[in-house]
């Protein structure tokens, strides 16, 4: 579990869930993210992206996949511009 403070400087607890799961605060429960993410923040939020895959906005994509105007970055495991 860790600890943060809301806006209202509540405390709340949360759940540390593992890589390929988010916390959900509406069950506070751990649930899985998307198949494509190795870590997110909601189901299909990613935040980081498993090997071969790469990071686009909020979503994991193949390289030829990176939208219109932007390449794979093998470096970075990002799609740029």
């Amino acid at each position: 579990f860790f600890y943060f403070t809301d806006t209202y400087n509540h405390v709340i607890r949360r759940l540390s869930c593992l890589d390929g799961a988010f916390h959900n605060p509406n069950t506070g429960q751990c649930e899985a993210c998307s198949f494509t993410c190795l870590t997110c923040d909601s189901f299909s939020s990613c935040l980081s992206c498993p090997e071969n895959s790469f990071f686009s906005v909020s979503t994991c994509v193949s390289a030829q996949n990176c939208p219109i105007g932007t390449f794979a970055n093998n470096s970075s495991r990002r799609c740029e511009s």
